[in-house]
């Protein structure tokens, strides 16, 4: 398949079947600047896949290629003590148009013997990632977690504290079991996702295999969070602020690209046949 595109814009193409429909789905990625100028040039797409490399590393996902029934935000990096000075815990928030989240950042903890949370350890930056967050092996919705079990740390086995927490949803108890909180992409295989797969029975396999599921859940499709979510999809212009996100510069703030980005199809012919737009913010 050709594929002609601006230098500036990644393409990324995928077909499915639904309900024996076949469908051609196309994803435009942008690379932009984070900065309060709404004029600032696209970033090179050889930029946006080394730093993708570089930071979401071989098995990061950005993009599924199937449109997705709401808009969403996602956010990989790191808390950031303000100033650069080390604090013991420090809040996150970072907001996209009207979808706000707040997170709150500790060093790490774990549970003395008396059952009381250790004084966190002071930092300067802190990963914004799964392995923070409240979970464990046993805990289907984040096997990569910590705060269920014990653990090696510091040449003792103990039983750690999540890093992430949200803020009104405190840890105070080694029996807690909250709900684990990040800005990252969510696994496919975890049940927040996985459950919104739809019926894969006898009756799919006789009439609709390979396809997708009857019943399929479109939400799966969506990475983050639905707390990250909003109904229907990004316009362009929402602003933006992200707290604590940066290692010098403690508040981000400027607003959503307005670019509109269409794409075109040939069945084997010269008309150009447009494809329907469903923006998402990554």
């Amino acid at each position: 398949m050709k594929v002609v595109k601006p230098n500036a814009l990644s393409v990324i193409t995928r077909c499915f079947e639904h309900q024996r429909r076949h469908h051609f789905a196309v994803s435009v990625l942008a690379f932009v600047p984070l900065r309060d100028d709404p004029a600032a040039p696209l970033l090179p797409e050889v930029s946006l896949w080394k730093t993708v490399a570089e930071q979401l590393g071989p098995a990061g996902v950005i993009e599924p290629g199937i449109p997705k029934s709401r808009g969403e935000w996602l956010v990989h990096g790191s808390a950031f003590a303000p100033g650069g000075v080390a604090r013991r815990s420090v809040p996150v928030v970072a907001r996209v148009g009207e979808v706000e989240k707040a997170l709150l950042v500790h060093g790490d903890r774990y549970w003395t013997p008396g059952r009381e949370p250790s004084e966190a350890q002071p930092f300067t930056r802190m990963p914004i990632e799964w392995s923070r967050a409240f979970g464990g092996p046993k805990i289907a919705s984040n096997p990569l977690g910590r705060g269920h079990g014990e653990s090696e740390y510091m040449g003792q086995r103990v039983q750690m504290l999540p890093n992430l927490e949200h803020p009104k949803a405190p840890v105070v108890s080694p029996r807690d079991r909250p709900e684990p909180v990040s800005l990252g992409p969510l696994d496919i295989s975890w049940p927040q996702r996985r459950e919104l797969a739809g019926t894969y029975d006898a009756k799919w396999t006789e009439t609709l295999f390979p396809g997708l599921a009857a019943d399929v859940d479109w939400r799966m499709f969506n990475l983050a969070a639905p707390d990250q979510q909003r109904e229907g999809p990004w316009e362009g212009g929402e602003e933006y602020r992200f707290d604590n996100l940066h290692p010098s510069r403690p508040v981000l703030v400027g607003r959503v690209p307005t670019l509109r980005a269409r794409a075109f199809i040939t069945r084997g012919a010269a008309t150009l046949v447009p494809t329907r737009r469903r923006p998402s913010v990554g």
